[in-house]
């Protein structure tokens, strides 16, 4: 058989269409080469170690063709002398190489080598990453301190390159303009300034050696230098830097006219233009025009690096003052992990810097939010000051400052109901989801939304940012009070690994032994564990059970048993004797609560007597009924309110009237015009005009409340909802109006409940979560509505807050009742 010539195996092996195939792949594997050294950050020797296999497997895929072209190769393949064209045979492979032979080259095995050969690349270079030794793209340096060697060393390096000057002072506009950028740019964000001698050295000696403008470091003629901006990115390089800036100054209308002053910063490693800039001014205001410039520069590279901060948030960074910047930037990392006492100082330096900076003053009322009460005046001021220059904020920016200082500072409803439809605008956005869960977390009882709705707005908030610490604050203690352990723990690992100095952690781990209801601090020895924790620590942990609800009423139980007075702040040992009264009372010990009432002062008694006699039918007996009535012109507005309801329980109409006519001296007091004269004669502060609207709505609507539920008592049902749902309306917000709230809130419930219209108990019962008996009267309408789920797990929960209570307490028995009927037997165990 005669062989082929040259021309016939070349025809044969169709090398030209092997060529365009393997140059296409060969563009689809650079491609994803690219992109994942991008994403993963790969060290910078991967994508010339990719060129240099491809340009191997060119030589070997010719070989191939060439090889596979030959007549006498599919011959020997049907004898089995060698593989066919797409046999691997890996053990003819390795008897060849054993032998010291050169493999046959066939399809499968040129496809193989190659995915192995990339394989072992990529592995390669990602342990090199895993293990710290990949190139350094600026990810994660906004939390890193502005100073401090390891950080510099560390931070990627930006080179700032003369501007091209024309029209302007040339030393000033064009070498000058290197050294104040440089200086601005330094620290923030993470960059690392190149030192502006070593980046005119390097642009001096490009010019000399005629690959630039003049010597003397000028750009030359038609204003850039030969090369252009591949040889201005090729100097950044050699200097280190990882970014270049590149820019020019433009005067028009001779030294009193307009200086335009434009810079670009790129990415030298892909010559990918970051961001971009451009400002105009007078001539002698250069270090402003800087300052403004250099701010949008950042933010490129902030947007660019949106693992620093939210894309949204750097839109609002309304400031020119680069000191202000740079505060702010540090402020925004110790916020994000919860260091709200670092955060205000940072937000502090940044307003001293420039006090019109909206943004600032708004996350640091924010931040004193955390750290005090939320109408606390460090707080309310720095809101104020926000809402003043809130015009200088994006459209969206100013919206939900609007809304927050509103819904959480004036509880206003409107509020509410704007925070609600931006979330519905801006879907993807953290923090008005963020700012929704904690407007629905304070202010939402008040309008009939559950823990849950809030809940749900802070859990769309960490699923879209789960590295914005203060969202999983509020969710963690909601979900220790709705016992959802394994929830709350994840919640609390997560946490950590975000705020791990953050003193609430060790509060909210107490907290979640304390709930522990099979063992744990609760199940036993929990005195010596509660002895050895620090009083700040205790004190967090009494305001995260708190905060939680009723669920959390027996661990809040056990502290107020076993922890003494002194370590409770200091508390009066009479009123740690209320407190452990009223969570006695909470929990079903009626015995000891009754018994401890007569030792109370009747102000202080009231509170529980309306608990156990209205809410659970208990029958108190007379004496220690009158004395909790006992009310006066010194009884406090709140306790006023209680002995009104218990009287008109009771059906004693003088009592009820003593409590109305306090009441209204109350509203007649608040409502006196302020004469301006400082100081009460106690030497108080005179109260404020919000402080007087606040007393009157309250004493009015505790007084319409009073004689709704007298309505009620007297056989007008539907009068008494009409009028509860009316005080409901006008005593949303805070302070005393949030306990007339809640009481018109729990007997609207109380009664659509008794005469079976459940659906309206469930819209009012659901908001309520500082009354155990709205959980037994919501689980039991949501039973006769067929949610039987729903109903079991509130059967379960009131039954486990009712763990230790008396063996003849009537409400834990229709408990267990109620889930013997859903779990179709006649048993029930308290603690299921």
């Amino acid at each position: 058989m005669p062989l082929p010539s040259f021309w016939s195996r070349l025809r044969k092996a169709r090398l030209a269409q092997v060529l365009i195939v393997y140059l296409g792949a060969s563009w689809v594997v650079l491609q994803v080469a690219d992109a994942l050294s991008d994403a993963l950050a790969l060290p910078e020797w991967v994508l010339p170690v990719v060129v240099l296999l491809l340009l191997a497997g060119f030589v070997v895929v010719l070989a191939t063709a060439w090889i596979q072209s030959h007549p006498l190769v599919r011959d020997r393949a049907a004898a089995e002398e060698v593989p066919e064209a797409w046999e691997l045979d890996v053990k003819d492979l390795g008897r060849t190489v054993r032998a010291g032979r050169f493999p046959h080259l066939t399809w499968a095995r040129v496809v193989g080598g190659g995915v192995v050969a990339f394989s072992l690349l990529f592995g390669v270079a990602g342990a090199w990453v895993l293990f710290g030794g990949g190139r350094d793209d600026g990810a994660g340096e906004l939390a890193a301190p502005a100073g401090g060697d390891g950080a510099e060393a560390a931070a990627p390096g930006v080179a700032v390159l003369p501007f091209d000057s024309r029209g302007v002072e040339d030393e000033l506009w064009g070498e000058g303009l290197v050294d104040l950028f440089s200086t601005n740019l330094d620290g923030v964000a993470g960059l690392r300034a190149i030192d502006s001698r070593t980046v005119l050295a390097r642009w001096r000696e490009a010019g000399a050696a005629g690959g630039r403008g003049g010597a003397d470091g000028s750009r030359g003629a038609g204003g850039g230098p030969a090369g252009g901006l591949e040889a201005d990115l090729a100097l950044a390089r050699s200097t280190g830097a990882r970014y270049a800036v590149v820019g020019s100054a433009v005067g028009a209308g001779g030294p009193d006219g307009v200086v335009r002053l434009a810079a670009r910063l790129y990415d030298v490693t892909t010559g990918e233009e970051v961001a971009a800039a451009l400002r105009e001014g007078a001539p002698d205001s250069v270090l402003s025009l800087v300052d403004g410039v250099s701010v949008d520069l950042v933010r490129g590279i902030l947007v660019r690096r949106s693992g620093d901060l939210p894309a949204r948030s750097l839109a609002s960074i309304t400031t020119t003052s680069v000191p202000a910047l740079r505060a702010y930037l540090r402020a925004e990392a110790a916020n994000r992990r919860a260091d709200f006492a670092a955060a205000a100082l940072a937000y502090e330096e940044a307003l001293r810097a420039d006090s019109t900076f909206a943004l600032a003053a708004y996350r640091l009322g924010m931040a004193y939010g955390w750290m005090q009460q939320r109408g606390a005046e460090a707080a309310q001021e720095r809101m104020a000051q926000a809402a003043r220059f809130a015009d200088r904020l994006p459209r969206r920016d100013g919206a939900l400052l609007e809304g927050y200082h509103g819904a959480l500072r004036e509880g206003d409803p409107a509020s509410m109901a704007a925070l609600e439809r931006l979330s519905y605008t801006f879907p993807d956005d953290p923090e008005v989801w963020y700012v929704l869960g904690e407007a629905r977390y304070h202010l939402g009882p008040s309008m009939l939304l559950a823990r849950s709705d809030a809940a749900a707005a802070f859990e769309r908030a960490v699923a879209l940012d789960s590295s914005y610490a203060p969202a999983y604050i509020h969710l963690m203690e909601i979900r220790l009070g709705e016992n959802e352990r394994e929830e709350a723990d994840r919640l609390m690992t997560a946490y950590d690994a975000i705020a791990a100095h953050d003193e609430r952690l060790g509060a909210l781990r107490l907290a979640y032994a304390l709930t522990d209801t099979n063992g744990g601090v609760r199940g036993g020895g929990g005195g010596a564990v509660l002895d050895t924790v620090p009083e700040d620590r205790l004190g967090f942990t009494i305001g995260t059970l708190a905060r939680g609800g009723v669920g959390n009423a027996p661990a809040m139980a056990r502290i107020i048993e076993e922890v003494p007075g002194t370590r409770l702040g200091g508390l009066p040992p009479g009123l740690v004797q209320t407190i452990r009264s009223a969570f006695q009372a909470a929990t079903g010990q009626v015995d000891r609560s009754v018994d401890a009432l007569t030792r109370l002062a009747p102000g202080q008694a009231v509170h529980t007597a309306l608990l156990l006699v209205a809410e659970y039918g208990v029958d108190v007996p007379g004496p220690v009924l009158d004395h909790a009535l006992r009310v006066d012109s010194t009884t406090a507005p709140d306790a006023l309110l209680s002995a009104g309801l218990l009287a008109a329980h009771l059906g004693r109409g003088d009592l009820r009237e003593r409590a109305v006519s306090g009441l209204r001296r109350v509203a007649a007091a608040a409502g006196e015009p302020d004469d301006g004269g400082g100081p009460d004669d106690a030497g108080d502060p005179a109260p404020s005009s919000s402080d007087r609207e606040m007393f009157t709505a309250m004493a009015e609507g505790a007084i319409a409340t009073i004689e709704a539920y007298a309505a009620w008592r007297d056989g007008s049902p539907d009068e008494a909802v009409r009028q509860l749902e009316r005080v409901r309306r006008e005593t949303i917000g805070y302070g005393p109006r949030e306990q007339v709230n809640e009481q018109a809130r729990l007997w609207v419930g109380v009664i659509e409940a008794s005469r079976g219209r459940h659906e309206e108990a469930v819209h009012y019962l659901r908001s309520l979560d500082r009354s155990v008996m709205a959980l037994l009267l919501l689980a039991e309408s949501r039973e006769a509505l067929g949610q039987v789920e729903e109903a079991r797990r509130g059967y379960a929960n009131v039954l486990r807050i009712w763990a230790d209570a008396d063996d003849d307490f009537a409400p834990a028995l229709r408990a267990r009742r109620g889930l013997a009927r859903l779990r179709g037997d006649r048993g029930g165990s308290a603690s299921e």
